[in-house]
């Protein structure tokens, strides 16, 4: 009984001399609504509903000297499903994203501060051209009888040299459709 309970010590010590500590990060938001509800979804599977968008994870030197190089694209979708809003044939929905951290320079999202730096986030719309902040996207065309899934795509881009650190964003949207 005596082994047992020495060698039961012994584990529970070794235990807890390999813990850790770490960072649990919370996320959510309280929205005002509106007419239609819209869901950020991975496109193409029929209901499976983002929390989040994973952009992944690179060394700075992905980067390079020069400001412009983009990380492979995380491609999302905005779904309007005419199960619970009225779509009128022949309307087209417009995109607006607002960053919640600010726009860095002219055409991309600022991240969260007290992070990496030199780094942005790129969304594109269906033109696949850098979607600006507070500028409306291309018209994404409804269809009145099925789902719709708008596409864009989202992915890091330098604006100088990088340096490590989290790369997180919030970017709000409005879809005006008309």
């Amino acid at each position: 009984m005596k082994h047992t309970l020495i060698a039961l010590a012994m584990g529970l010590a070794s235990t807890a001399a390999f813990a850790n500590t770490g960072n649990i990060n919370f996320h959510g938001t309280i929205t005002p609504g509106g007419t239609c509800p819209i869901e950020v979804v991975m496109p193409g599977t029929g209901g499976s509903i983002l929390p989040q968008i994973g952009l992944g994870s690179y060394p700075p030197e992905y980067f390079g000297p020069t400001a412009g190089k983009q990380t492979t694209p995380r491609t999302f979708a905005l779904r309007i499903d005419p199960d619970h809003c009225t779509i009128n044939p022949g309307t087209d929905a417009y995109v607006t994203f607002t960053g919640a951290y600010g726009a860095a320079g002219t055409n991309l999202y600022s991240l969260k501060p007290h992070g990496a730096t030199g780094v942005a986030l790129a969304i594109q719309d269906r033109s696949l051209t850098n979607l600006a902040p507070g500028r409306e996207s291309a018209p994404y065309p409804l269809k009145a009888t099925e789902a719709n899934e708008m596409l864009f795509h989202a992915m890091y881009e330098n604006t100088g040299p990088v340096t490590d650190g989290d790369a997180a964003s919030e970017v709000r949207f409005s879809v005006d459709i008309r």
